[in-house]
């Protein structure tokens, strides 16, 4: 069991990072309205992001960061590196339960009716409450297990001797199985008609709830670990360094682009675009439905992390630093941060901030940083205060952390405020005072999400 140090250590990582996975679907619900929400989920942040960007807070772990989270009515479900999992409710701010597993978690947490199911590193399928109570572990006397979904009425599983897999979750009796050619290590992808899962040699297959299989066709050559779907498209890599769309109406290839390098993380579509990393420290953004290289820029590293689309950027995260922000359309670099050690997590959104997770390999240390727009403004006059009337005077704003801003000019003088330059793009404000007095000069600075604004006192002499 972890100290109790430790355990308020990871209590306080995962209260600021609630929103950094979403739950699973729930058993029981409504197939049709769960494809719908799933299928339809966009890829894209309504978030504004500009640069530079300043840390707001950071987080000390004492392991490498491996955030894992579910959020259900409340409470969070948090793991460890190590293990430990626990319960907090993070509206009373309550430690609920601490639960420490046998072994690490070899798959991603999964939520449903309460309950808490994941596979662990010993091949044990386990079952924890929403109280921490262990309702059920089992060995899945299975050669292992890559892939692990809540779907319809059952755990779905995809194992290592080329089987899928359905699990009763409460029994944990087999309910179905279906063959498959070759080990299924991509994600598993929701589309309209069913579950699909590719295999490794390539061969796309689709399920039913109730673990009716169709093979739909196969891409004919072997993939890499990493797929996406989007609009009855399946985005694959294959280990030839092709990335290739696959048609699901037609069953077909709909067309294919070789690459210098393996793709290295799962592609992501952002309205008629896909970004996609690859091995050789490259982004690509090709269209989406013809395949055509639109933009392409160098990363840090070969080693990536993921991909996160935010308002009108997309950031590209790898191994090293810095992060790297592109516009969508244009590919055009907007900004980049900089951080010490490795990276260790893809770029997440918490609750209005840009969280990322770094490591020191000499100190064993592990961070979560928080992130977020450094906003400022500032106010600068021709020449310094005071002056005589009569002096041709220039004050110039600068802005930072703005996209696109504009500018309103004010004055102040005895407590009462005038607009002197009415909101625009122009950032210098010119004045030839005619009357003496101590003055407030000031500039409000906006754009589409954010406002701020500074002044200055100015004193104007008689003579």
């Amino acid at each position: 069991m972890k100290s109790n140090k430790t355990v308020s250590q990871f209590v306080s990582f995962f209260l600021l990072s609630l929103l950094l996975f979403s739950p699973q679907p729930i058993f029981g619900q409504d197939q049709n309205s769960l494809k719908n929400k799933e299928v339809t989920t966009r890829s894209q942040v309504a978030l504004e992001l500009t640069f530079p960007l300043k840390e707001v807070t950071r987080l000390s772990l004492e392991t490498r960061p491996t955030p894992e989270l579910l959020v259900a009515q409340n409470i969070v479900y948090g793991l460890s590196e190590d293990g430990l999992l626990f319960g907090y409710d993070f509206q009373e701010k309550k430690l609920l339960w601490t639960h420490q597993l046998s072994s690490p978690a070899q798959t991603p947490l999964a939520l449903s009716k309460g309950s808490i199911f994941l596979v662990d590193k010993e091949n044990n399928l386990v079952n924890i409450s929403s109280e921490g109570k262990l309702i059920r572990q089992e060995s899945l006397n299975l050669p292992g297990v890559g892939q692990l979904r809540l779907w319809g009425e059952s755990v779905i599983l995809a194992t290592a001797d080329n089987r899928v897999i359905g699990l009763n979750p409460e029994s944990f009796k087999l309910v179905w199985e279906a063959k498959v050619d070759s080990q299924v290590r991509a994600p598993f992808l929701l589309g309209e008609a069913g579950l699909i899962a590719v295999s490794s040699s390539g061969r796309i297959y689709l399920f039913s709830p109730e673990g009716k299989s169709e093979t739909l066709g196969s891409v004919g050559v072997k993939i890499v670990p990493y797929a996406y779907y989007q609009d009855g498209h399946i985005f694959l890599g294959t280990e030839d360094k092709h990335l290739l769309s696959w048609e699901v109406k037609k069953r077909r290839i709909s067309w294919s682009m070789k690459l210098a390098a393996q793709v290295a993380a799962n592609p992501l579509g952002v309205g008629k675009n896909l970004y996609v990393l690859a091995a050789n420290a490259v982004i690509y953004c090709f269209h989406l439905r013809r395949g055509e290289i639109k933009w392409w820029h160098s990363v840090p590293s070969r080693v990536a992390f993921g991909l996160l689309a935010v308002g009108e950027a997309i950031l590209a995260v790898t191994a090293n630093s810095p992060l790297l922000c592109f516009d969508l359309e244009t590919g055009k670099e907007l900004g980049r941060f900089e951080v010490e050690g490795e990276m260790a997590s893809p770029a997440k959104v918490v609750a209005g901030k840009l969280a990322l997770a770094t490591y020191q390999p000499s100190t064993g240390q592990g961070y979560w940083l928080f992130l977020e727009p450094e906003v400022e403004v500032s106010l600068v006059p021709s020449i310094p205060s005071p002056q005589k009337l009569g002096t041709d005077l220039t004050f110039t704003a600068q802005a930072v952390g703005f996209n696109k801003p504009r500018f309103e000019f004010f004055l102040e003088k005895e407590g009462k405020r005038q607009v002197v330059q009415k909101e625009s793009e122009r950032a210098t404000w010119s004045w030839i005072p005619l009357d003496p007095g101590n003055y407030v000069v000031g500039v409000k600075v906006k754009d589409k999400k954010k406002t701020k604004e500074t002044s200055l006192s100015f004193e104007i002499l008689k003579d």
